[in-house]
């Protein structure tokens, strides 16, 4: 696979399984290419000689099988038989989760939207089966989830393990609450859709507004924010392989493309300052689709936001990162993008957070700022040499 047009990010320090390199991208198209799968299935079996899939590349398995059909004849079908066997199963204890909190919250009427794997085993696979997932995903707006907590303590719903009681001041320092439900499915629910949106409300407003339009108090997300979440939210390393988000995305773009607005994902990406990371994610999904209409990557290259957003996304990327490392990251990020926040008066300015803060990590922040000065500097070069 070719990274030529992603060259300013270093891909090889993201964790195995983030990106379609090597099996994966075998993998990859088993999922997506159903006139080959069995080609490419076979390739994917002989790259992984006598290694042994992770649980991230099993989930993408089930969607395999699907193409494949009679998996009688298909070396190692007993992975095929197994995933699918176990996706159905699980699929059943989510949507049967989702039917019985569906009726109490429209009781309730606490507005909630589904998004993540519960929104997108739904709207793109003919079997929900097909893409399992382990729990419920939503999003609320911060002014519906009073009803939402009366909800959790009258049916007795327990907090996720680690989960702090909300207070009024976790709006900003928190994102999100986590209940299990009888049925031992959890349902986690966010008033931040992710990191990078949390100091402004523009689209958990927009988000909110769609749901609106639907008749049912628990609707699903729209494509375009969809799209955003899979990458932005993929692009994360795990140790269970994140592989599936590039699937995702290539269902988004083939099958939603008359819902997508890119001009709108341009827009946001830009609010955010996102656009960086889009450009990766799509370029990445790229070889496996014809549908991403050609003015898209090139506009988003034309606004990206340079060393910064780039050592974002690569150290976001990295399995292992020191605690130091990622605080730097963190703290880069939310430099970077308060400064255009709608009620940025929340968040503490650049000299607040350092604060209290040990002489060592102030130390790591401002080598880390020369690194990337440095960086950039290197990357004009580059650029102006035609590399």
């Amino acid at each position: 696979m070719s990274y030529r047009t992603i060259n300013t990010v270093n891909t090889k320090v993201f964790s195995p399984g983030t990106l379609p390199v090597g099996r994966l991208e075998h993998l990859v198209r088993a999922a997506t290419d159903a006139q080959n799968t069995s080609i490419h299935w076979a390739n994917y079996i002989a790259a992984m000689g006598h290694g042994f899939p992770n649980e991230g590349e099993f989930r993408l398995f089930p969607l395999v099988a699907h193409h494949l059909g009679d998996i009688d004849s298909v070396e190692a079908q007993v992975w095929l038989r197994e995933a699918s066997a176990w996706a159905k199963a699980q699929s059943v204890r989510t949507l049967a989760a989702q039917a019985y909190v569906t009726p109490l919250l429209q009781q309730r009427d606490c507005t909630v939207i589904w998004t993540k794997g519960t929104a997108l085993a739904q709207r793109l696979y003919p079997d929900p089966a097909l893409r399992p997932s382990g729990d419920l995903d939503a999003i609320c707006h911060w002014n519906d989830l009073p009803p939402l907590l009366a909800l959790a303590k009258d049916q007795a719903w327990p907090l996720k393990v680690g989960q702090r009681v909300l207070k009024p001041h976790h709006r900003y320092l928190s994102k999100e609450l986590s209940w299990q439900l009888p049925s031992g499915i959890n349902i986690d629910v966010c008033w931040k859709p992710r990191l990078p949106f949390a100091f402004d409300p523009f689209l958990i407003d927009h988000l909110r507004a769609q749901a609106k339009r639907q008749p049912s108090c628990a609707s699903f997300a729209d494509p375009n924010w969809l799209l955003l979440e899979t990458i932005e939210h993929g692009l994360t390393a795990n140790r269970v392989a994140a592989i599936r988000w590039v699937v995702d995305a290539i269902r988004l773009i083939d099958q939603q493309d008359d819902a997508l607005d890119w001009d709108l994902i341009i827009a946001i990406a830009r609010r955010y300052r996102l656009q960086t990371m889009m450009h990766f994610g799509l370029s990445v999904v790229t070889p496996f689709t014809t549908a991403l209409p050609a003015h898209v990557l090139p506009t988003l290259a034309r606004h990206a936001e340079g060393a910064l957003a780039v050592d974002e996304i690569e150290t976001r990327g990295k399995l292992r990162v020191s605690r130091q490392g990622y605080t730097v990251s963190r703290h880069y990020t939310l430099v970077q993008r308060a400064p255009d926040a709608l009620y940025r008066r929340f968040a503490p300015s650049p000299f607040a957070r350092l604060a209290g803060v040990p002489w060592r990590l102030r130390l790591a922040l401002a080598t880390r700022g020369l690194r990337l000065g440095l960086r950039a500097v290197l990357l004009r070069r580059e650029t102006k040499s035609g590399v």
